[in-house]
């Protein structure tokens, strides 16, 4: 017997399938995943090589040949892509690292070993973007007359020949000149606050006249401002923020950490850190807690009584956290998934519950990192 088609049911599931693939999905573990808007994360490693990740899982090789010198800081500028290694040069790319030219031939270094024996330099708080001001800043050594504060400069995101060197300070607050500058942070306020690790002197700036231009804060230093407590001058100093309040730790390891409410006036000294440790990096992950990470006994994260306790839950023991960065997914639904990263000698780790477990994304020694 021969079998018969029913054209008239194939002409009804035709049908069904054709209304069901009109339908709308409502399927929320797809909005869940698709990424509206996402991160593009840059890290350098010990052999000069550059790698990025946008979503903290699927980790790129930038085009850029290893030379075996390792990173110091990397920054972004808009489109401009900008990094220091262990040389004074200062370099950018315009085509996300496809090439690379020199941005600046004359970046201040300051090597020096700390008391756990591990070297430091001028790092990531030596450059620093603020779109704010449209403004690139970075250290520098040039060796001209109006160097005055050790800073120079770029408007136009770090591209080559866009530098000037910043001269413009109160004479009413600033003492005896030139200084060098070492270290910067911006803060919430929008505050530029810098640090002179050379001779240990403080200053700042805002965006809003008079304080447009740099200001000095250093105690004793000049009749303006002849009070107040000043940082030790042992160490080696570089400076952070959270909201608001400076942040200084030994990048040499023998101070500690302070904090100060005055743009460095007065500072107090924090508790719970580790004694005799170098402190390489702070940073605060979008201006909730912060983070320090040190050489050898990885992060340490401050509580509510300016005071600092380990928060290594899934890091390897004797950790080096060389450097700290944040970054945030912002996904179709409305969610926002916020990522901390840490660049250490035994590889990138992430935490997505601010700094309560880490994660490893990739072995490696990495040394720098935004």
């Amino acid at each position: 017997m021969k079998k018969r088609f029913s054209y008239l049911g194939i002409l009804i599931g035709l049908a069904v399938l054709g209304s069901q693939s009109c339908q709308k999905s409502n399927n929320t573990i797809d909005n869940n995943s698709v990424i509206g808007t996402a991160y593009t994360l840059y890290f350098g490693d010990s052999s000069g090589a550059l790698f990025n990740t946008n979503d903290g899982v699927v980790v790129n090789t930038v085009p850029f040949t290893a030379d075996g010198v390792p990173f110091r800081a990397i920054c972004t500028s808009k489109s401009i892509l900008i990094f220091a290694k262990q040389t004074p040069n200062l370099y950018f790319s315009s085509n996300n690292g496809t090439n690379f030219n020199i941005s600046y031939d004359t970046l201040r270094m300051l090597p020096g070993t700390g008391v756990n024996g591990y070297p430091f330099d001028l790092n990531q708080s030596s450059i620093i973007d603020i779109p704010r001001w449209n403004r690139v800043y970075i250290t520098s050594s040039t060796p001209s007359g109006n160097n005055w504060l050790g800073l120079a400069y770029s408007f136009q995101n770090g591209i080559w020949g866009s530098w000037t060197l910043e001269s413009y300070y109160n004479t009413d607050s600033v003492a005896a000149l030139p200084v060098s500058i070492t270290s910067m942070t911006f803060t919430t306020a929008n505050v530029l606050m810098g640090w002179d690790a050379v001779n240990h002197r403080s200053f700042y700036r805002t965006d809003t006249f008079p304080t447009t231009e740099f200001n000095e804060t250093t105690p004793a230093i000049t009749a303006w401002n002849p009070t107040g407590i000043p940082l030790p001058t042992t160490g080696f100093f570089s400076v952070g923020h959270l909201n608001n309040e400076i942040i200084a730790i030994d990048n040499a390891g023998t101070n500690g950490a302070y904090f100060s409410d005055d743009y460095g006036r007065n500072w107090t000294k924090f508790s719970g850190l580790p004694a005799n440790t170098q402190l390489l990096c702070t940073y605060s992950p979008f201006e909730e807690v912060n983070l320090i990470g040190t050489a050898g006994q990885g992060v340490y994260i401050i509580n509510n009584a300016h005071a600092y306790q380990p928060a290594n839950n899934g890091l390897p023991a004797g950790v080096i956290v060389k450097a700290i960065t944040a970054k945030e997914n912002f996904y179709k639904n409305g969610n926002v998934q916020k990522v901390v990263f840490l660049a250490t000698n035994k590889g990138l780790y992430k935490s997505l519950d601010l700094a309560q477990n880490w994660v490893l994304v990739q072995k490696g020694n990495f040394t720098a990192m935004y």
